[in-house]
């Protein structure tokens, strides 16, 4: 025969101690918990963004018109530019100097049918000066710096001879201007065949002698150059020929004089214009990268007419100074210049660099899927713009996590 057992009541006061004991550790996590995300409302927050490193396209264009004569002659003639390493100041495209020669020559011929003009006229002026025994002074200035007209026949054939003498010294300055601007263009000439030669496989005693008689020409240039540009330097006549022609008292020369000066004045004048713009153009023959990078495409062959401002070749930029991200509409942070972010690669997670808000886009945008959480629903923030370490080596384009530390005080 089985006894029923019954179980003996807890009483309420051992319940209560019992729970408490199980209980209380849980609940107190909890609550610390609790007090740790309510504070941390107060203190510094981060809040994690998917950004991008810009990506810029350098577009390189054609400073004038002209053919194309080679894109990076340094790779030769038969290598595809398209992805090359190239590094700022590097040349990327060469045009031919053609019509710049072309130009040289029209000027050079001009000053020099000038020159005879003006040898004529002091050939004249010094043979009556020899009649009539005029002294002249050796000072171009002091015999037509006055201001007063004079009838002594003496005085303005001094006159006559100063002023000629002046716009012979001017022409002979502008020749040399001209021989100078020649000259740089032989030496470009000379180094760019120095380039392409060093592509071409050649035995090494004739590719040692071709670089020797090579050194010699350029250096043989070089000094050539050097010595022109000291003695238009140093002449006395780079500011002071054109301002005397300018300010020649003409009352002092005779009325048939007159004339001919005003004409090879404004000759000398139209003349140095020109000669400025080709040195100009022939200064811009030569296009250097404006960056370290890679060239993306080109846009024009060799040997192809190119007007000024047409595209030639785009490069990307090896490194980027900025990265941009997005706030989310509905994260509830507001971005603020100054606001500290720590920036970390995607690549290498583990290296985290610390910089701050530089600028933040003026209206809510569309957040591009590919910074999305799912990139077929569309998302809406804000950009902000983040100026990235030097020391933080990412390549351009690349994805980068943004860390928004708010709370913190910002710069």
């Amino acid at each position: 025969m089985t006894q029923s057992t019954q179980p003996i009541p807890t009483p309420v006061g051992r319940k209560l101690e019992r729970g408490i004991r199980q209980w209380l550790p849980g609940v107190a996590f909890i609550l610390m918990c609790a007090a740790c995300l309510w504070l941390s409302q107060f203190q510094g927050q981060t809040v994690v963004l998917t950004g991008e490193v810009e990506a810029r396209e350098l577009i390189i264009s054609s400073p004038q018109a002209g053919i194309i004569r080679a894109i990076l002659p340094e790779l030769g003639e038969n290598t595809d530019p398209v992805y090359s390493n190239v590094s700022e100041g590097q040349l990327i495209v060469r045009l031919d100097d053609g019509s710049v020669r072309q130009t040289l020559d029209e000027l050079q011929s001009e000053l020099l049918s000038l020159s005879r003009s003006v040898n004529v006229e002091l050939a004249r002026v010094d043979s009556n000066a020899e009649a009539t025994q005029v002294p002249v002074s050796a000072d171009s200035t002091s015999a037509i710096s006055g201001n007063k007209q004079t009838d002594n026949p003496e005085q303005k054939l001094a006159n006559e001879l100063q002023a000629w003498r002046l716009g012979a010294a001017t022409i002979e300055r502008q020749l040399k201007q001209v021989e100078l601007a020649r000259l740089k263009l032989q030496l470009r000439q000379v180094q760019f065949s120095g380039l392409a030669g060093n592509k071409i496989n050649q035995p090494s005693s004739t590719s040692n002698s071709v670089n020797n008689e090579r050194m010699e020409e350029k250096g043989a240039l070089e000094m050539a150059i050097a010595k022109l540009s000291t003695d238009l330097a140093f002449d006395g006549t780079a500011q002071t020929n054109q301002k005397l022609l300018s300010s020649v008292d003409e009352s002092g020369l005779s009325v048939a004089v007159r004339s001919l000066f005003r004409s090879m004045r404004r000759r000398c004048e139209l003349l140095q214009s020109r000669l400025a713009a080709t040195e100009k153009s022939a200064n811009a023959l030569d296009i250097l990268s404006p960056a370290d990078g890679q060239i993306d495409k080109t846009h024009v062959q060799p040997m192809q007419l190119v007007e000024p401002g047409a595209p030639i070749a785009s490069m990307i930029p090896s490194r980027e100074t900025y990265a941009i991200g997005y706030s989310r509409e509905r994260s509830g942070i507001r971005p603020v210049v100054g606001m500290p972010v720590a920036l970390r690669s995607l690549s290498d997670p583990n290296l985290r660099f610390a910089s701050t808000i530089e600028s933040v886009g003026p209206k809510i945008e569309s957040i591009p899927s590919r910074h999305r959480v799912n990139p077929r629903v569309e998302e809406w923030g804000r950009p902000v713009r983040i100026p990235i370490p030097k020391e933080m080596a990412i390549q351009p384009g690349s994805s980068i996590s943004i860390e928004l530390i708010v709370g913190e005080n910002s710069n």
